[in-house]
């Protein structure tokens, strides 16, 4: 292979003989940046082509399973990624993996797609373990057995014919991860787009969403909000008011809100909120109101959902994970471990002590820290390059001078 790869490693379809009378193409076959086949790969792709075979090939010629090609070109880009971070391929762990699937799900939100790409990289990674390419990058951790912690970790299997199960597994059609990583910079464009409307509607809108992203209420925590919940003056001093909300049927909580998100509340409520309302004296008081009947009737679920959606393009369980995640970086910045974090975000959101709510809550927090740990390294890397910058700027300074010098110094001795 004489072909240079800007890429650490580079997946090109090839031609091979396959049990002497037939000839195979488009076999997906990789190669480092030096050109030189990468094996552990290569293997993977060979051991394959004999589960290809066994199921029958129908035809002289034809190339192997799409869906295998498929999965080569997403643990291929999991490996440029990793090499692009300055770690092997034998050096991934769950942070760098959350990390990478976060940039594909900027482009791609499906849910079969992200689990695709998932499972091909558990996939390669078990499965080379068990040949002898890699040693104790993957496993299952269990502190019972071994207190070694494995840096790639998946669940044990529910089902006896698997090894394990994807632990980073999306529930449903074309839903995003319960998870997600921030969505912030999403959030600030709907907000700016509901506020810059100029209308009552607008900054209703505008009020809740940034109520959602400040608190990671549920909507219905939201929808039943009352206008008395905000005749209260803050005190100066505090940071923080407590109001207890409907969270679910026959069940409430304090939802502890930021002062500031407090006051956005009663600066709505005073200024935008009277246009939403025909009859004052038959107003219902909900804060967040239905222009139906503009009697301030409470904004259902439903109606909340499809409105973000719709209009702005978000989601309201996105705002609350995302809510979940900042309030991780802050705790991890802040040098708390992840058990101390993970009970005070569930406290935080109203969270029940289940083993379901717990692995969403560790997920966050790894999240965080890979989003903490990718930005330390990026300011590392930017005060290199600054300073690799001023010191060529330097050099070009004394290249000039010592060119000057070489100038007047022929003159000088010209005039002696």
């Amino acid at each position: 292979m004489t072909r240079e790869a800007r890429d650490a490693y580079t997946k090109i379809p090839c031609e091979v003989c396959w049990l002497g009378d037939q000839r195979l193409k488009a076999v997906p076959f990789v190669f480092d940046r030096n050109g030189t086949p990468f094996e552990p790969i290569n293997a993977w792709v060979r051991e394959n082509l004999v589960q290809w075979t066994k199921k029958g090939i129908r035809q002289q010629g034809e190339a192997p399973a799409r869906n295998f090609d498929q999965k080569v070109s997403r643990v291929v880009s999991f490996l440029n990624f990793l090499d692009a971070n300055g770690r092997s391929w034998d050096e991934p762990t769950q942070d760098y993996l959350y990390l990478f699937v976060s940039t594909v799900e900027k482009k791609e939100r499906a849910a079969e797609t992200l689990n695709a790409l998932t499972s091909a990289i558990f996939d390669f990674y078990w499965t080379r373990q068990e040949a002898g390419f890699c040693s104790r990058v993957i496993g299952i951790n269990d502190v019972d057995q071994d207190d070694y912690r494995n840096p790639l970790h998946v669940h044990p299997s529910r089902n006896p014919k698997r090894d394990y199960d994807n632990p980073m597994t999306r529930r449903g059609k074309n839903r995003t991860s319960r998870t997600s990583i921030t969505q912030n910079e999403e959030w600030e464009y709907a907000l700016e787009r509901a506020l810059d409307s100029g209308t009552a509607l607008g900054a209703r809108d505008g009020v809740l969403i940034s109520f959602i992203l400040q608190t990671g209420a549920r909507r219905l925590e939201a929808a039943s909000l009352e206008t008395s919940d905000f005749e209260k003056t803050v005190d100066p001093n505090k940071k923080e008011v407590i109001i207890n909300v409907d969270t679910k049927i026959y069940e409430s909580r304090d939802l502890v809100i930021p002062v500031e998100a407090y006051r956005e509340v009663q600066d709505f409520i005073r200024d935008e909120r009277p246009d939403l309302i025909s009859n004052p004296r038959k107003d219902l008081g909900f804060v967040f109101c239905s222009t139906d009947k503009k009697n301030g009737a409470a904004l259902t679920k439903s109606y909340i959902s499809r409105r973000l959606k719709n209009i702005y393009g978000i989601s309201p369980h996105d705002g609350r994970s995302t809510f979940a995640t900042n309030e991780m970086i802050e705790h991890y910045r802040n040098g708390l471990d992840m058990d101390t974090a993970m009970l005070l975000v569930r406290e935080r959101m109203g969270h029940s002590a289940n083993d379901e709510a717990a692995r969403t809550l560790r997920q966050h927090y790894l999240q965080a820290k890979a989003l903490v740990q990718a930005e330390e390294a990026g300011s590392k890397l930017d005060k290199a390059r600054k300073e690799i910058a001023e010191l060529r700027a330097m050099m070009a300074d004394k290249d000039r001078e010592l060119e000057e010098l070489r100038r007047i110094l022929p003159a000088t001795t010209t005039t002696r």
